[in-house]
């Protein structure tokens, strides 16, 4: 299970980190299985509204260094495809370069998930969204020079 937010005026989508609401079948019967994902799906639920005002926030966080940089740097950690990349920092490129806020790149990710095909991959632009919206202390502390990660997960 994992939490997934979805904007319904946008389309817009993103996920938690995958072990979120992460659940072990191997050698359990059927009622421990389901007493596990009832479980999980307790522990998702009442953390959502912490979740919501978290992504309410990111409006108000500036990104750091220029915003095409930050988008661009983000694409080559999660191994973005050049044409994903280009995508995403299109999207970028919209905005103003002063006052673009974590949100505002958080929806051109999400935005070009929702564009995309492949399961795995708007699965993947759906996690980044995610982690830019409730990781986003230690997303945007970068390097100011180089925008690149002063903490490696």
């Amino acid at each position: 299970m994992s939490r997934y937010f979805h904007r319904l005026v946008c389309t817009n989508g993103m996920t938690t980190s995958e072990s979120d609401g992460k659940i072990t079948i191997t050698g359990m019967t059927m009622p421990e299985v389901l007493a596990s994902m009832e479980i999980a799906a307790e522990e998702l639920l009442s953390t959502m509204d912490e979740h919501l005002d978290r992504y309410k926030q990111t409006a108000d966080i500036p990104v750091p260094g220029h915003p095409v940089s930050f988008a661009e740097q983000l694409a080559h950690e999660y191994r973005l495809s050049s044409a994903l990349t280009h995508a995403v920092i299109e999207q970028v490129r919209q905005l103003p370069e002063d006052g673009t806020t974590v949100y505002d790149v958080t929806q051109a990710v999400t935005l070009v998930a929702n564009q995309v095909h492949a399961y795995d991959t708007r699965s993947r632009l759906q996690s980044l969204g995610g982690r830019l919206a409730w990781d986003t202390a230690r997303m945007i502390e970068r390097c100011a020079k180089c925008e690149r990660l002063l903490v490696e997960a």
